[in-house]
């Protein structure tokens, strides 16, 4: 099942839940707390290791697969265009088995400056369908199937240009995963840090129309 969230850092509990219920719940909140953690790259090298190389090597090996960009050349790219170009991020998240995984993105927030808050919306069914829904199945003792859709936004194909950028780490786990395609796009900034320019050619998690082009082929 395709999920599309908000996530917020948990790094700062009294940013995100009320400071009264810390004091009233303090083991609840610090449960859901380790379950919606997660860390950003060099946040997770240091914590993870090797165990973080692996799972973000494996999460853009995914993505490179699947042709969700197409590298591009610094001087292809317009001094506006490269200013402009969206961050792409990686998060690690440790599971409740202990295996670590992955999640690339792309920080999408600069399109609301240009992209319409209904034109990007996306329908979504209320939690309250979902929790009468569940408690109807419930009681009438029906069989349910889930459908897990393994990387479901990326299945579906960007209608616009989009240009995102990796930086530092994130570049250069990106030149592991296919070296005789990637190291060549490679420009280093003035304090040597890799910089690498894709052209987004699928939906990726982080884009503002990401959720709304995901349900439209999914309908169709």
């Amino acid at each position: 099942m395709a999920q599309v969230i908000e996530e917020a850092p948990i790094n700062d509990m009294d940013h995100v839940i009320d400071p009264e219920l810390i004091a009233q719940n303090p083991d609840e909140v610090a449960t859901w707390g380790y379950l919606m953690t997660q860390y950003g790259l060099k946040t997770d090298l240091r914590k993870f290791g090797g165990r973080a190389d692996k799972a973000a090597v494996k999460e853009l090996t995914t993505l490179h697969v699947m042709n969700t960009w197409r590298p591009k050349h610094m001087h292809e790219l317009s001094k506006d265009v490269r200013a402009s170009a969206l961050s792409s991020l990686i998060f690690i998240k440790e599971k409740w088995d202990k295996t670590v995984k992955g999640r690339a993105c792309v920080d999408g927030s600069p399109q609301r400056k240009t992209i319409p808050k209904e034109s990007a919306a996306s329908p979504t069914v209320a939690t309250e369908s979902v929790f009468l829904t569940c408690l109807i199945s419930a009681y009438k003792r029906r069989h349910n199937r889930l459908y897990e859709v393994p990387s479901a936004f990326v299945n579906t194909d960007l209608n616009e240009e989009v240009d995102t950028v990796l930086r530092g780490e994130l570049a250069e786990l990106l030149v592991k995963v296919a070296p005789d395609i990637y190291r060549k796009y490679i420009t280093r900034d003035k304090i040597g840090k890799a910089i690498l320019y894709v052209r987004l050619q699928k939906a990726l998690y982080g884009l503002l129309r990401a959720a709304l082009l995901f349900y439209r082929k999914l309908r169709k």
